[in-house]
């Protein structure tokens, strides 16, 4: 990430970690953040009520980031919409966003290029 974008992304974390209202949706597409900005946000996640709708789109998560993405959002009910397409998670990766999917009730879309028909009770999306 630029030095800009990423003194950025450090704000929007401290505003989403610290359950800031005026943060509703995280458009990350394209940060290129990788596993350690995926746990970073995963981390920042963890308490907050307000933010909806998180765009991962091209973002080169792996199934490590995706891990701690299901393990910090498994008890978050704010949370509706998580696009993670484009990111090359595998099967690995799949696994854990179904982990996700099946232990919170309240995500109803999850775009990724179809990896999760499997999952019938939730909508998924391709973004």
């Amino acid at each position: 990430m630029a030095t800009d974008m990423f003194h950025q992304w450090e704000a929007t974390l401290s505003q989403i970690s610290s359950n800031d209202p005026s943060i509703k949706w995280v458009d990350a597409m394209c940060f290129l953040m990788g596993d350690s900005g995926a746990c970073a946000l995963a981390e920042a996640m963890k308490t907050n009520t307000f933010v909806t709708r998180i765009n991962l789109r091209l973002n080169q998560i792996g199934a490590d980031g995706v891990a701690s993405i299901a393990e910090n959002l498994l008890e978050n009910k704010s949370l509706l919409e998580l696009n993670l397409a484009a990111n090359g998670l595998g099967d690995e990766g799949a696994f854990h966003v179904a982990r996700l999917l099946e232990g919170n009730c309240s995500l109803k879309k999850v775009g990724s290029y179809g990896h999760f028909s499997l999952i019938s009770e939730h909508q998924t999306t391709d973004y």
